[in-house]
């Protein structure tokens, strides 16, 4: 994961589309942590999980596989600079956003996985008000990412791209987007797909970069 070293930047949105049928996007973002809250003892990270998802023993061993030498000591002070904070919709991913800007607490890290869980539901079922709600949202986490300088890393689906989107890879045979359409992606600074090559590869494709620095390139990437 060494290849990832500088693109999740501090005060930056960033997404990371993948399949919705496995969790490649959750562990890379679990090893960007990991790197992190090695290498800077004092960071901290929250994890924000909509999906009931998060491994605390996933995190432990991808930990262990960026520490030199592993000892429960230096393991444990790593998970314990690491916050969970379970949400179940659109009112509480804004209240938990709200509250750790309320807090003061600045953590140089944040997770949301994933934020087509809560505002694809919201938007079937009233499109006007789901998308006010995620326009609040991402208007009240871009604040904060700015104003905290967080490294900011938000998990969504991957979905099929038609050839009119403006954002999508860049390869024909890979005809993918990520999900919630474009005002989503207005609020954005960085963008990447990560697909399947093959049973031990993924392809980190970078489709948008508000400084335009990094648009179209590729990573392959070992995700275990």
């Amino acid at each position: 994961m060494s290849q990832l070293a500088g693109l999740f930047s501090r005060a930056r949105l960033s997404v990371v589309a993948g399949s919705a049928a496995e969790d490649a996007s959750r562990v890379l973002a679990m090893h960007h942590l990991a790197v992190e809250l090695v290498e800077n003892a004092q960071t901290e990270a929250v994890w924000i999980d909509v999906v009931g998802s998060f491994q605390v023993f996933l995190l432990r061993d991808i930990i262990c596989a960026h520490l030199d030498d592993v000892d429960d000591s230096r393991l444990e002070h790593v998970l314990d600079r690491v916050s969970l904070v379970r949400v179940f919709d659109a009112t509480g991913l804004l209240q938990a956003v709200a509250e750790l800007e309320e807090s003061g607490r600045k953590p140089g890290l944040l997770v949301v996985d994933s934020m087509n869980a809560v505002y694809s539901p919201a938007m079937r079922n009233n499109q006007t008000k789901g998308h006010r709600e995620m326009t609040s949202f991402l208007k009240k986490l871009t604040h904060i990412t700015r104003a905290y300088k967080i490294s900011t890393i938000l998990l969504t689906p991957a979905v099929t791209a038609a050839d009119t989107d403006p954002i999508q890879s860049q390869f024909k045979a890979v005809p993918l987007k990520p999900a919630l359409g474009h005002s989503f992606l207005y609020y954005i600074d960085f963008c990447a797909l990560l697909y399947r090559e093959s049973i031990s590869q993924h392809i980190f494709e970078i489709v948008a970069d508000r400084w335009h620095t990094r648009e179209r390139q590729l990573m392959t990437l070992h995700i275990v």
